[in-house]
Formats: structure tokens, sequence, C-alpha cells
């Protein structure tokens, strides 16, 4: 079920690592580099692609490679226009910084005070407000976006106040705000209508006089104007050669920014020089390491400098740490980073749906700008004694998910193993994914072995149940019984629907092709030939009988085909669950009927008389429908029945 258990990988969102393929030399030289890269287009079919190198001092090269409209045969430049996706966050987070270093703000305000007209639901308000850190954090405990809002594409455009107020519902805290990271888009577009409300402005204004405009970046815009839509590359989906409509998106602080990479590079340099770029200043050196470090996890609190700050974050590439974000529209991919001591950085665009372009891409530029440099020293191991090791041993399962409509699947699949090895820990998903070394770094806190600094602590909660917090998220301790017996359980349950239906393929041609061969007969021959009435065919004729087989293989069939709509990667597929649709309607339908006809299976295999139904077939009815009803109360319980994703 790609489409929402996987959406935290999707649009406006940071991507996570890519499949690595076989090492190869890291390019030495520019030339190599953009030949390399070319080559990456070509192997992925992907068709453009805009980069920026820098240093400290000056753009080292900038270059638009491949094809930015197929259709038109445009070639791109350095000046085309590219999606940079959720890299906008980081511009709503230098001016949330700037109004605070000009004394108008404080990150720790309470945001109701601030903006009263913006809704969320915050049970823990009186104690423990949302506060303005918690947005740019992703700490405010909020669900992300709903299909609804991802869908919504009005090119009127909506204001900001007008794209918040769309469906304030999932802007519910789900936990104490402060307590766990989770990606959310809603987060940064309400801080932006903060800079709206302090400043007078709307935020393409004030993003355009106090960072566009001084960093040279005046072809940069939030909104489709006819010079962006001359400019701009034709974002294609995966296949690199379907082109997608332009996306308006409700919140456009969160990812809307169109730019070039000639003008992007001057934004890493701004990073890298510490807030200024030449002449012009934008923030002071102390608030760009506030930008880089998280302060409002309890992660973070608990002294982990890693993770998600300001509209930044850290990623580790084989023992260097990258600031910076990335970020993905409907037809493009972009990423930025920096070497922060290096004083070298980068920044590149794709305009396909295209994550194997977009990683290949990454570590190529990653290799070409770490070649030759020394890499940091790693913390130190530290010997912790093996009973305490032992003691953070265990299952783990996740608990801060960026949607909830996850949770069903999330909580099953996304389950960690850590086992005792040595003097270190080892970390693994039960199902899938790579098993990762912990190195202790103190008694409660370890990291990755390829990393360089610690990324995790382990605590314990109010109710002294263990805990794993790794770059803001949290992992609650859960029993192996629970940990193995729910993920058995459901194989085993998903194995018996599906069996219903493989068998389905033999009997019921028989059924259909016995029924015909009958009707072709003489008479006579029918009254000669006619089976015996305990036969194994008389016990397939009649309706009543027939439903035995046909109950759980219309509860499995409901269930597979919510299990295709969900799994459909076509580019349009948010835009038909969305809004109400034949694919939305039908998974809403489907999502009731699956309950229904588990039930229906059931009563029907418990009403079959064994005199009129042979053993086996009636065992194998009853198995099916016990685990077609075990999986339907499991969605209900879990509120994915009656799913209307359109609202």
């Amino acid at each position: 079920m790609r489409t929402l258990a996987l959406l935290a990988a999707f649009v406006l969102a940071p991507l996570g690592a890519q499949d690595k393929e076989k090492k190869e030399p890291s390019p030495k030289t520019i030339p190599e580099l953009e030949s390399r890269i070319r080559a990456v287009l070509q192997k992925h079919r992907a068709p453009a692609a805009g980069v920026a190198v820098v240093n400290r001092d000056a753009t080292l090269w900038a270059a638009g490679i491949g094809k930015a409209d197929i259709a038109a045969g445009r070639d791109a430049t350095a000046d085309t226009l590219f999606r940079i996706g959720s890299i906008t966050k980081g511009f709503v987070a230098a001016g949330i910084m700037m109004l605070v270093e000009e004394g108008r703000l404080s990150l720790d305000a309470p945001v109701s005070q601030i903006v009263p007209e913006v809704a969320f639901v915050n049970p823990w308000e009186s104690t423990d407000p949302v506060r303005v850190v918690h947005l740019l954090e992703h700490t405010t405990g909020f669900d992300d976006l709903a299909l609804a809002e991802y869908a919504n594409n009005d090119p009127k455009p909506l204001t900001l106040a007008e794209g918040l107020a769309f469906r304030p519902a999932s802007r519910t805290c789900r936990w104490k705000p402060g307590s766990g990271f989770s990606y959310c888009n809603s987060g940064p577009a309400v801080a932006a209508r903060i800079i709206e409300r302090l400043s007078g402005k709307p935020f393409e204004e004030f993003a355009a006089e106090r960072i566009f405009r001084p960093l040279g970046m005046t072809s940069a815009s939030l909104v489709l104007t006819p010079e962006v839509g001359r400019n701009l590359a034709t974002g294609y989906a995966g296949d690199g050669k379907t082109p997608l409509p332009y996306w308006h998106i409700l919140m456009r602080p969160a990812g809307a920014i169109n730019a070039s990479p000639r003008k992007m590079a001057a934004w890493v340099r701004m990073h890298l020089n510490r807030g200024r770029l030449g002449e012009a200043v934008l923030l002071r050196p102390e608030t760009m390491d506030r930008i880089e470090t998280p302060g409002s996890s309890l992660s973070a609190r608990r002294g982990i400098k890693s993770g998600y700050a300001l509209g930044n974050y850290t990623d580790h590439f084989e023992g260097f740490t990258f600031h910076g974000h990335n970020g993905g529209m409907d037809g493009y991919l972009a990423g930025m980073g920096y070497l922060r001591d290096a004083g070298l950085g980068y920044v590149f665009m794709v305009n396909a749906s295209n994550g194997r372009a977009f990683g290949d891409i990454e570590r190529l530029l990653r290799g070409y700008l770490t070649q030759g440099l020394a890499k940091p020293a790693p913390a130190s191991a530290v010997a912790v004694p093996s009973q305490l090791l032992a003691k953070w041993a265990g299952f783990y399962e996740p608990q801060n998910l960026r949607r909830e409509d996850t949770r069903f699947l999330e909580r099953l699949l996304g389950v960690v193993r850590l086992k005792q090895d040595g003097a270190s820990l080892v970390a693994k998903r039960l199902l899938g994914g790579k098993a990762r070394k912990l190195i202790p770094a103190g008694e409660d806190r370890f990291r990755p072995e390829e990393e360089p600094q610690p990324d995790r602590i382990f605590t314990q909660n109010e109710s002294g149940a263990r805990v794993m917090v790794a770059d803001g998220a949290v992992w609650h301790e859960i029993s192996p019984m629970l940990a193995l017996g729910q993920l058995a359980l459901g194989t085993l349950c998903l194995l018996l629907m599906a069996s219903s239906v493989v068998l389905a393929l033999i009997w019921a041609p028989r059924k259909l092709l016995g029924g015909a061969f009958s009707r072709l007969r003489s008479p006579v021959a029918a009254g000669t030939l006619r089976a015996a009435p305990d036969s194994g065919a008389s016990k397939l004729e009649g309706p009543q009988r027939l439903s035995v087989r046909v109950a759980p293989l219309f509860a499995a069939l409901s269930f597979l085909g919510m299990a295709l709509i969900l799994s459909r990667q076509d580019a349009s597929i948010i835009w038909k669950l969305g809004n109400l649709t034949v694919y939305s309607a039908s998974l809403y339908l489907l999502s009731l009927a699956f309950p229904v006809f588990s039930i229906w299976a059931l009563l029907t295999a418990l009403r079959a008389k064994p005199s009129e139904v042979r053993r086996g077939v009636r065992l194998h009815s009853l198995l099916c429908s016990v685990a077609a009803c075990l999986v339907a109360a499991y969605l209900i319980y879990w509120d994915f029945i009656g799913v209307k994703t359109w609202r």
C-alpha cells in the first residue's frame, strides 16, 4: 500500500538515502562530473538536471544538462528554473530568524498568541503549547497534510490564510509538542503566516524583498507568473516522458519556490559564509549555528546535535556530515548540501520524479566535494557494561509517524530489533532494511558505525518503558511475543486470504465448464451419467453450497482491490485519491465491503452442513473467513474502514 504508507518519502519531503549500487571512484574534475551526471540522466531516463558547485568565495560551476522541455526541444541551462520543493522551508526559517534577531519574535513564543486565527488542536496547550520552534523543527505532533490538502491545485492562487483554513483538522497534536519529531508540511506554512502577521506583507513579498533580492535571486518565485512559465523546466513523471501539470500547492511556503541552479548557488554560499554574501548580511553567524542545530526534540534536549533543525538537517556521507535540505514536487526533485568546515557545497535539481537519478547525482556531487578531504574523527567508543547493553536490546515500535492513517501498517513494518553484539548493538528492521552497527558513545547514546557522531539516545518514558530516540523520532519497546506474533499472524492471515483466490482459479473454471458440459449432453446421456447424490460434484452445486467458496473469495477480492488502488504509482494517483473520483469512491466502497464479506464468509462457513460440503472445503473456508475477519477487525480498530481520502 505504497500510496499512503510511503507518502512520507513523496512530495514536499526530505528524501532518504537511495539504494546504493556498486561504488565507483568519485569524479575528479568538473568535466568528468558533468559527463557522469549526463550518463546518470541517460541511464535512468531523466530529461534534465540543473547543477551548481560552490565554495565560500565563488560559484565553481553552474550548468543545465539535458532537456528542459522534450516536446519543444529546449535545452536546460544554468538559468533554467526548476521547482526546489521542501528546500523552500529553509527560506521560511531564515525569515523567522530575521524577526528573532530584530527582537520582534521569540522561538519559544506560543503560536496561538501570535496567529490566533490559525486553527489547530493541542490537548496539552495549557501546559505544553505549540511554540514557533516546533513549527520549524517538525515537533508539533501535527499529522501531515491530508490527501485532500495535497490534491488541492487551485491556480487562483489562494492566499496563505485561505490555504491554512482549507482543512485545519490535520493540525491536531498527537503527542505533547516537543516530545517527538514527525515531518509535517503545515508547520512551516504556519510559521510563514507568523511572518506575514509581524511583517504586514504576504510571505511571497517578504521573501522577495528580504532574501531573494539581497542574494541576487531575482528570477526566483513562489508563484507561476508568465515569466516563470517561459523559463521553467517541464516536470515529468518517473518515466521521464509523461509531462505533469504545474502543481499550485495549497501551502506555498512548504515547497513552492521556482529557482535556477545559478541563483540557488547564492543561497548555498550564504550558508557557507555564515549568513552573509558579499555586502548582503541576512543573518548573524550565531543565528546560522542555531538554524543548523536541533533544539526542541527530546534527543536535542539530551545533547544530540544531529537531526532536523530549523528548515535544515544533517545527513552523512562516508564519514562526512552535510547540512542542507532536499525536496520533491510532482515532477521535480532537488537537493542542496554543504560542508560547513570545508566551505564547499552543491545544489541540484532534476525535472522528473526519479529517485534513482536523484540519488546517483547526489552521490557524485558529494564524492566530488569530499575527495582529498580528511574525514572527521568519529566520536570515540565508550566501554559500556554488557548488562547495560543487554538492557537496551529488544524490539522497538515507531511512535511518531508522519501520517496517522498509515499507523495500521507502519506499526508492523517499522518494528526495529536491537541485538547485543559484543561491545555494541546491531539494529535492523524485522522486515527488510540493512543491519546497522551502533557504537556506544556513552551509557545511553550511540552512533551508527558509519557516522561520526551519536544520533540516538535510550531512555525510559513516564511509565518506565524503554524508549529509543533517533534524530528526534521515537520508538517504544514492545514484547518479543507482540513483535513477532503480530507479524506472523498477519502473514498467515494474508496467505490464507490469498489461497482462496488461488484455489478459485481451479474450482471456478471447473464449475463453469461443468455446467456448460451438462447443458450439451442429451437427455438420455444426462440421465445415465448423472452424478451420485453424495459425490464431490454434487457438493459444488447449488447457491448455498457454492457460497462456502464464494464468500471468502469475495472478501479476499475486496481486500485485494483496496491494495491494488493503494499500490498504484502513476503520477496522478494523489489527485485521484485526494478528490472524489472513481478511485477514491472505489476505495471507500471496497473498504466497507471487505468487513461485510468477511462476516458473511464466516457465517456461511459456520452454517455449512457437513453432509452437504466436503470437510476440506468447509475447513478451508472457515480458516479463510476467520483470517479475513481478523484483518477486518484490525483495520476497523485503526480506523481504516470506510476511508474517505477526499476529505
